[in-house]
């Protein structure tokens, strides 16, 4: 992690912490949505596993906390959706029902019921990864910017939609980086070239990382990723560039 007076940039899977997740404020508003109130509160913690993706621990026959893993890079409607699964289940033991297993007949009834009950995320019938990643029928338009160091470094922005598609608030942030590039202390070396590659994308793999809604400088985090996702995003169509130096 480098940082300078509020400046950041990201060279690490960092994962879940950039939620920013309210675990009470989550829990109580789920309560209240999905189970009318009903559930006493529970510990909710991060665990360090890439096994799965949330887990319920029981100390002495009774819940000591949920678990959501700090792995990976869930989106926000990925969270919830885990949350909502472990709530279920802390539903099913609080009220004391009997059920097949740990994903029988009742819980995945309540799954179905709940997805019906709101549209805000799609609650997943297990906690594997790959049931947790949230399905849609259309792709989302994911907005990117590429940074390129010295011709060979990449990192990575990921914007919203809108962001995207504001060519005057893309030249302002260019503009704005310009002017920090020029500042005697900042995060980036003199000796390094840097060139932004803005790119409108609608590969659903890239989801996962995090969407930024505003472009501000004081919360710039570039992200390290692999070839793979440098390949995807540049399958994307191409809105705009800018040499930094």
């Amino acid at each position: 992690m480098l940082s300078y007076q509020g400046y950041k940039s990201l060279f690490e899977n960092n994962s879940f912490n950039h939620l920013e997740a309210d675990f009470v404020s989550d829990f109580n508003r789920l309560n209240d949505m999905l189970f009318d109130g009903k559930l006493i509160s529970v510990k909710i913690k991060l665990i360090n596993t890439k096994r799965i993706a949330g887990e319920i621990r029981f100390v002495n026959g009774e819940i000591s906390y949920i678990g959501i893993s700090s792995f990976y890079k869930f989106t926000k409607e990925q969270y919830l959706s885990i949350l909502a699964h472990e709530m279920i289940h802390t539903y099913i033991h609080q009220m004391g029902l009997r059920d097949s297993d740990s994903h029988g007949r009742v819980f995945l009834r309540m799954v179905d019921e709940l997805n019906n009950k709101q549209n805000e995320f799609n609650i997943s019938k297990t906690e594997n990864i790959s049931d947790v990643i949230v399905k849609s029928e259309d792709e989302k338009e994911i907005g990117a910017i590429l940074f390129t160091f010295n011709k060979d470094d990449y990192g990575v922005v990921f914007i919203n939609s809108k962001l995207i598609n504001d060519k005057n608030e893309l030249d302002k942030f260019c503009d704005l980086l310009k002017k920090y590039m020029e500042y005697p202390l900042n995060v980036f070396r003199k000796d390094t070239s840097i060139q932004l590659d803005f790119y409108k994308c609608f590969n659903s793999d890239l989801s996962k990382f995090k969407i930024k809604r505003i472009l501000n400088l004081k919360s710039l985090e570039i992200e390290k990723v692999d070839s793979n996702i440098i390949n995807k995003i540049k399958e994307g169509e191409k809105i705009t560039s800018c040499k930094l130096k």
